[in-house]
């Protein structure tokens, strides 16, 4: 079954699939330059239609509709039996093409064995998919010739639920520009979200499976969001589709949040990764000891950076905030890792591992060291380069070593007054300390670690 366009239905439609029939529907506004406003749940679409706009030069001016049936409704079955695919039936469910003027689309259900897959041809405006709750219900419309119309489902995102999505959902952007946001807001409890991607022989997509809820999966050209519960969440950012970007707000309770794949690299974050923690006591964790080359990275208060290198891997951005501590472990390899803390946010300890092979380590302006920053490593060649030389006052620097014990490795401190604590645990090569070059300072040195060279600037 299919339609073009919705734009010519005025009244009920009752579709009904026979008793273990294999069917699919599909409603196709691909034609339609009309922006609509369109709910889909497991057995009804109400596709509430705004007047569309008709210019009439030199002003442009509103045409009313003339439909006495507002909105449009359907009401339907589909009974598609199993879903695998290795030797079992298939039901192929529900397809809903949206509008070439663009649709905001709300999905607070599947039903049991009805996958539902949206393909996104949104062009005069971009497509916009919320899942988890119905944003599209008119208060006013409770009946159309006797159909029931009122929406039992969250009417808000802070209502929305996962909790009805059991099957499976699909989501694409032939037109090349959608919005999902996946919507858990009053999720009962603390769930388990995981963002991953999947490679050939599957069709490349992203991926997201939360607990107790069907997967979703969209493909490129989406621009995904995830609105997660606020009771504590364990998130796992895996990977970022390329040709997509994704924001993880992470929700108001304690959250622990990791990125990296299950090679323990970066590699598979294809697109922008932005992170808010949101309230309460917050762990970001970014892993990339699997990668197994040497990489440049950059470091500051609300951003990480991966700059692309030789083997054709891009750049990879996170950009995060509203962290109680961010943790960040660097490629495991034999080359040389270049990592650069330009900044740490305020109050939030930030811990760099700098991986197992060489590393030219540099923090740059201590003004926005704002955090305490603790370098740890295993022994190899490490040097520290700390260029203040920007700093905006007259400061004391302090240098201090303090040797290995029987409890204790070796470690180094430099802390400047109006900054935060700088700590490297383990041996290094060399350190370089370049004080603010137009201001009157003091540098006190309690000790340089045996086999360490350094070098401190004055103006």
């Amino acid at each position: 079954m299919g339609f073009y366009t919705l734009d010519d239905f005025f009244g009920p439609l009752n579709l009904n699939a026979q008793t273990g029939a294999v069917d699919q529907l599909t409603f196709d506004e691909s034609s339609s330059y009309v922006h609509d406003s369109v709910r889909l749940s497991s057995t009804q679409l109400v596709r509430y239609s705004q007047p569309p706009t008709v210019t009439v030069d030199p002003n442009p001016r509103v045409e009313s509709h003339t439909e006495t049936a507002y909105p449009f409704v359907v009401n339907f079955q589909t009974l598609g039996g199993s879903l695998s695919t290795l030797g079992g039936s298939f039901s192929p469910g529900v397809v809903f093409d949206t509008s070439y003027g663009g649709t905001d689309l709300y999905i607070p259900q599947t039903g049991a064995n009805e996958p539902v897959t949206v393909n996104g041809y949104g062009v005069i405006a971009p497509d916009q998919i919320d899942v988890g709750f119905d944003g599209a219900n008119d208060q006013n419309a409770t009946t159309v010739e006797g159909v029931p119309v009122n929406s039992p489902f969250p009417a808000t995102a802070a209502q929305s639920t996962l909790d009805q999505l059991t099957s499976t959902l699909q989501v694409y952007a032939p037109s090349g520009d959608a919005m999902l946001n996946v919507d858990d807001e009053a999720a009962l409890g603390a769930e388990s979200y995981t963002l991953r991607v999947l490679y050939p022989p599957a069709i490349p997509a992203g991926v997201l499976t939360r607990t107790n809820a069907a997967a979703i999966t969209y493909g490129s050209g989406i621009h995904f969001a995830l609105n997660a519960g606020g009771h504590g969440n364990s998130i796992a950012v895996m990977g970022v589709l390329t040709g997509t970007t994704a924001s993880i707000n992470a929700g108001a309770g304690s959250d622990t949040i990791t990125v990296g794949n299950s090679l323990g690299d970066l590699n598979d974050i294809g697109g922008l990764l932005t992170i808010d923690g949101g309230a309460g006591t917050n762990s970001l964790t970014i892993q990339d000891t699997g990668d197994g080359f040497g990489e440049d990275y950059q470091l500051n208060a609300s951003q990480f950076y991966r700059s692309a290198n030789s083997r054709s891997v891009p750049a990879i951005t996170i950009d995060f905030s509203r962290m109680s501590d961010v943790k960040f472990d660097a490629s495991d390899n034999s080359g040389v890792n270049d990592i650069v803390v330009g900044g740490t946010p305020t109050g939030v300890p930030v811990s760099i591992d700098s991986g197992t092979g060489a590393a030219d380590l540099a923090v740059d302006d201590l003004d926005e060291l704002r955090g305490p920053l603790t370098f740890d490593f295993t022994p190899g060649t490490r040097s520290l380069s700390i260029n203040d030389e920007t700093a905006s006052a007259n400061a004391t620097y302090d240098v201090a070593n303090t040797g290995a014990t029987l409890l204790t490795f070796p470690f180094t401190t430099v802390q400047r007054t109006g900054a935060a604590l700088i700590k490297l645990l383990g041996e290094l090569s060399s350190l370089y300390l370049a004080p603010g070059q137009l201001q009157n300072n003091t540098v006190n040195v309690d000790g340089i670690a045996a086999g360490t060279s350094a070098v401190i600037r004055t103006g």
